[in-house]
């Protein structure tokens, strides 16, 4: 995999520029050794992750033995651990073309490293030639790599010729960005920004194990002032340590509680990172404290949280907090986790996988949850995109995601893209790269700095509507406090997601914002009302557009209310294909657009053949009606079947002078449902699982 192993430890120090960039061994001098000691300590190096040092001396000792294919081999792997793709390149042709056999990944990385640069023709001859030469198995992860890297540079003309963002995008400037990463920015308020870095001017070495002297990361803060934005200082708090590497900030939804990582050394040298949480008390921040041990599992990472909402029809939302881990029971490498806060107690749930629509076989990293659109924002290898990490979004909640998409160039090139954050208003926001154009150390790619983005246009599509209902008396009234939620229709997989739940004002109004191009359902409920519901196909909106929806509920009825025309096989509880028709028609979107709703489906007889008789053939005909409703996705718990014979008729069965009445017995023999309760039954199903 491109940077699986260096991903595996670096990310965990929630970097993708290596800390021996700034971390070497003082004592080395690398000048006086002879060839084969460089060629030693190189290997050394390399295998220990300094991928610096590694570089410095295979360059030396190359200048001695030009011609040592493994060496060039291992100086190019040395240069895509620090991300200098233009100085790999070349090495991995070389090898490829003279030592393929012993190095059948040197044209992998090769097709990659092109696509890194921007030859994106180049990338895909190489690539191609790769997967028909390579034998990996069915499985082999270079091959799901090969065919996602290929599959990025076929769409990356695409997205750069046809579909490019109408987006400025410009480097915060270097009183923010230094030579080594700045990462996890977020919006404090429109002209504060929150982020983290390692603030060193120069390339400065130290020793490994000098922790007292070891420089760590930080939170610092920055100002806007017109359209640029100009390094403050450290944020004010008991975040920040001088023992551990701090970072990745995220606050709950009520700003009452600040999440973050800490990562340190563990007695195995292996730098791990734990969520900590810090409170504000009267104003003040509290000290803070690592999250349970479920969450932060021992011997693993746990770091860069960001909070989300999850949303559900006509209860409260609540608060979920996603993190990155390499946990057991991953999809592989670094996926992204959740745990669903309760503020009743102030405690989490046990943590799940945001699950396989988000999360892929190589590291998916950097989530950021926006609570506007309810999308999840976030950074993949796992994926075809344009570079390395692309950043893609998918609108959803918890494990439940539409399709993730790409969000294009320029704001993903070939090189890596990764903490893209943006301000509520959808307009702006910051993103991390290391792009040609970073402050960097030993090559222009080598290290991550914080760009600010700004649409240049953007489309305003406001959906409006008033909610009535018609009273009893026929009289029209407004629907104060009636419950509207906007739901999103994946046009893929069609599942549906809700997005947002409001109350209508004093005069029955509401308002959403929607996105372009994509399909909604609103859905409208009452106490005491049927609910409504409509659906809005997407349309590519060239001008701001206000739409206008209203709706008007009916009442639920506290009586029995007949369903028409359902009919049965003679003295039979098999329904017909008319019922079947009726069911489809009326009583199934009904529940469908009511989904709290539970309701009793009562059959009725006639009085002819035994009470006995009738009322076992009613029950089943009313089984017959559940069992219907069921297959068609229907919950059980919410429709009760009851048979009632010919104890409840609404017309005389014979006349008053004793002949058959066929009109009323006609009448008798009939189907009702009855809505006898409300209740969520998948909130409660969820609750007892978190239980």
């Amino acid at each position: 995999m491109v940077m699986q192993s260096w991903m595996k430890g670096l990310l965990m120090v929630l970097c993708l520029c290596t800390l021996q960039v700034a971390l070497g061994q003082v004592a080395f001098q690398p000048d006086k050794l002879k060839p084969g000691q460089l060629k030693k300590y190189g290997k050394t190096a390399l295998k220990g992750g300094d991928a610096l040092t590694a570089i410095d001396c295979f360059t030396r000792y190359l200048k001695d033995k030009p011609d040592d294919i493994a060496v060039k081999y291992q100086l190019a792997e040395a240069y895509r651990l620090t991300r200098d793709y233009t100085s790999a390149l070349p090495l991995y042709k070389e090898a490829s073309e003279q030592a393929g056999d012993k190095y059948p990944l040197a044209l992998l990385y090769y097709g990659l490293m092109q696509k890194a640069t921007g030859d994106y023709p180049g990338a895909l001859a190489t690539l191609k030639k790769f997967r028909k030469d390579y034998d990996g198995g069915k499985d082999d992860p270079y091959k799901g790599q090969a065919l996602f890297a290929y599959k990025g540079a076929e769409m990356a003309k695409y997205y750069i010729d046809t579909v490019p963002l109408n987006v400025d995008i410009k480097n915060v400037g270097t009183t923010i960005n230094k030579v080594h990463m700045e990462f996890s920015p977020l919006y404090l308020n429109d002209s504060t920004l929150l982020f983290a870095s390692l603030r060193i001017d120069s390339s400065q070495f130290y020793r490994f194990d000098d922790s007292l002297n070891m420089p760590y990361r930080k939170f610092y803060t920055a100002t806007k002032k017109g359209e640029n934005w100009t390094f403050k200082g450290e944020y004010e708090g008991p975040f920040n340590t001088t023992t551990q590497h701090n970072g990745n900030g995220a606050f709950s939804l009520d700003g009452q509680r600040f999440y973050f990582s800490r990562c340190e050394l563990n007695e195995r040298k292996q730098t791990l990172c734990r969520i900590f949480e810090s409170k504000l008390v009267d104003g003040v921040w509290q000290q803070p404290v690592a999250l349970n041990e479920e969450i932060n599992l021992s011997g693993y990472t746990q770091t860069q949280p960001t909070i989300g909402i999850e949303s559900r029809l006509n209860q409260p939302d609540r608060e979920v907090l996603y993190f990155v881990s390499n946990r057991p029971e991953g999809r592989g490498g670094l996926d992204i986790w959740y745990t669903m806060y309760n503020p009743k107690n102030d405690t989490y749930s046990k943590p799940y996988n945001a699950g396989s629509k988000i999360n892929s076989k190589l590291d998916d990293i950097t989530p950021f949850f926006d609570k506007v659109t309810r999308t999840l924002y976030y950074s993949t290898e796992g994926k075809p995109g344009l570079g390395g990490f692309d950043v893609f979004k998918a609108v959803g909640q918890r494990s439940k995601w539409a399709e993730p998409e790409n969000i294009g160039y320029p704001l993903n090139t070939g090189a890596d893209e990764l903490y893209f954050a943006n301000n509520a208003n959808q307009k702006e926001g910051f993103f991390v790269s290391n792009r040609a154009g970073s402050v960097t150390i030993k090559n222009e790619t080598c290290c991550d700095d914080i760009y600010a983005y700004k649409f240049r246009e953007t489309l305003d599509i406001i959906l409006a509507g008033k909610v009535t209902a018609t009273d009893t008396n026929d009289v029209t009234i407004v629907m104060k406090d009636a419950t509207v939620s906007l739901i999103y229709v994946d046009p893929v997989s069609k599942i549906e997601i809700p997005i947002r739940t409001m109350q209508t004002d004093s005069v029955g109004n509401f308002e959403f914002v929607l996105e372009n191009k994509k399909d909604y359902k609103i859905m409208v409920s009452q106490s005491g009302h049927f609910g409504d519901e409509i659906s809005i196909a997407g349309k590519n909106y060239t001008v701001s557009t206000k739409l206008n929806q209203d709706f008007n509920l009916g009442m639920i009825p506290s009586k029995p209310i007949v369903l028409e025309n359902i009919y049965y096989e003679y003295n039979s509880a098999k329904l017909t294909p008319d019922a079947k028709n009726v069911l489809d028609t009326t009583l199934l979107p009904l529940m469908n657009r009511n989904p709290l709703l539970v309701i009793e489906l009562g059959s009725h007889t006639d009085s002819v053949g035994t009470v006995g008789y009738n009322l076992t053939l009613s029950k089943n005909r009313a089984i017959s009606v559940v069992e219907y409703l069921i297959s068609k996705g229907i919950d059980k718990r919410r429709l009760v079947a009851k048979g009632y014979g010919e104890t409840v008729f609404v017309a005389p069965n014979s006349n008053p002078d004793g002949t058959d009445n066929p009109e009323g017995r006609q009448r008798n023999r009939r189907t009702e449902f009855t809505v006898i309760g409300i209740k969520d039954f998948e909130l409660e199903d969820e609750v007892n699982n978190e239980e």
